[in-house]
């Protein structure tokens, strides 16, 4: 296929046009500037060519000039964009051919502008299909409206239709129609080589894309649980070494807590994994949102849950106030698929660096205090004995 005129995905096309915003506009300043150029090098030639109408014929190519510097403007306006482009060209290279083809009517007979000056509008057309992003049947159309009016201009003006002129203007039109032809074919072939280009820039950059997300995917769950989206436990004993670090250089303390949700199995048994997953889930959230952003939050696995509570030594009602928070959290009603469900946790705690100084120390402590709870019917939290309230019991909350 030679031709491609626009892409089928209206999104795919707007992206393709937004990627040829830097080329269309160095495409219209160098139109700009050789046409500029060109134009002021057929002044040299005005002498000879049509010496009767010099002063109309300079103050067309003004119009020109005027018309280019416009163009080559355009490009410097903020708002220069897509939607303008097309408009600005056309009119652009319209004011072009339409002060060639006046050129041709001011000839006098016999003046060599008549056939010659139809260079001038032969290397408009052909910078029309080769300078320009511009719709191939756009293109085709102007060029074959230049030549029309050429032709008009010389056969109905000059009655150039027979004898030697008119082979010449037969010539000519052969020519501006081959010209036309090349053009367009190598409009055509440019255009569908920059869309297929396109497409293979648009590919690579969504597999790039594909592959930076299946890495940050894979980071994520590297450190993540899938289901929850908590920390996994990887993540959590990093993070927890760099508290406990933190704590032992500024003296202050850190409370693991062991959460052990009580009877969850009969959740999984009567409603399904799915409706249990939903409801982990749901008490992942409602953690995370009773805790502070320095402190941790992971899941151990199955129903079992980590959290990290760094404090100042000495501020245990902080550590109970804490617990109470995500027991009660974990006690709200969940409601999934039309069914109420209540869940309670068994909740063990640990402190650093009273039970120990190292995690898997800690660990042993929190879980530990958390069967201890689970012995006593469940619901409530366990602290470590220096830290609970003179009269609490041992799995008091």
């Amino acid at each position: 296929m030679v031709w491609m005129p626009t892409f089928a995905s209206p999104d795919l096309e707007r992206e393709y046009q937004a990627s040829l915003a830097d080329e269309k506009i160095r495409l219209t300043r160098m139109v700009a500037l050789l046409g500029g150029g060109l134009n002021l090098c057929f002044v040299i030639l005005d002498f000879w060519a049509i010496p009767s109408a010099l002063g109309t014929v300079w103050a067309l190519r003004a119009a020109m000039l005027v018309a280019l510097a416009g163009y080559f403007l355009a490009t410097r306006l903020s708002r220069y964009g897509e939607r303008w482009y097309a408009p600005l060209t056309a009119t652009t290279f319209l004011i072009m051919a339409a002060a060639m083809n006046a050129m041709v009517l001011l000839a006098r007979p016999g003046e060599a502008a008549i056939d010659g000056y139809f260079g001038g509008l032969l290397l408009v057309a052909i910078g029309l299909h080769t300078m320009t992003y511009l719709h191939l049947g756009l293109s085709v159309g102007l060029s074959l409206s230049m030549l029309g009016v050429y032709a008009a201009s010389v056969m109905l003006v000059h009655g150039h239709t027979s004898g030697a002129n008119g082979v010449v203007l037969a010539s000519n039109l052969f020519v501006g129609v081959s010209a036309m032809i090349i053009g367009t074919v190598a409009q055509a072939l440019r255009d569908r080589y920059a869309r297929e280009n396109f497409l293979l820039r648009h590919s690579l950059q969504r597999d790039v894309e594909m592959k930076e997300e299946e890495n940050r995917r894979a980071s994520y769950l590297a450190d993540h649980d899938p289901l929850t989206g908590l920390c996994n436990r990887l993540h959590f004993e990093r993070e927890i070494q760099t508290l406990l670090d933190e704590a032992a250089r500024n003296g202050t303390e850190v409370a693991l807590m062991f959460v052990d949700l009580d009877d969850f199995k009969p959740v999984n048994d009567n409603y399904g994994h799915a409706v249990g997953d939903r409801v982990l889930r749901v008490i992942a959230e409602r953690l995370q949102s009773r805790l502070r952003g320095a402190d941790l939050c992971a899941r151990f696995g199955g129903d079992e849950f980590l959290v990290a509570i760094a404090h100042h030594g000495g501020d245990h009602m902080a550590v109970r106030a804490a617990a109470a928070r995500l027991a009660d959290a974990i006690g709200l009603e969940i409601e999934v698929r039309g069914a109420v469900i209540r869940t309670t946790a068994s909740i063990g705690i640990a402190g650093y660096p009273i039970d120990g100084r190292d995690l898997d120390t800690l660990l042993k402590h929190a879980d530990e205090r958390m069967y201890e709870v689970k012995r006593h019917g469940g619901n409530a939290a366990a602290l470590p004995p220096a830290w609970r309230e003179p009269d609490a019991s041992a799995a008091s909350g």
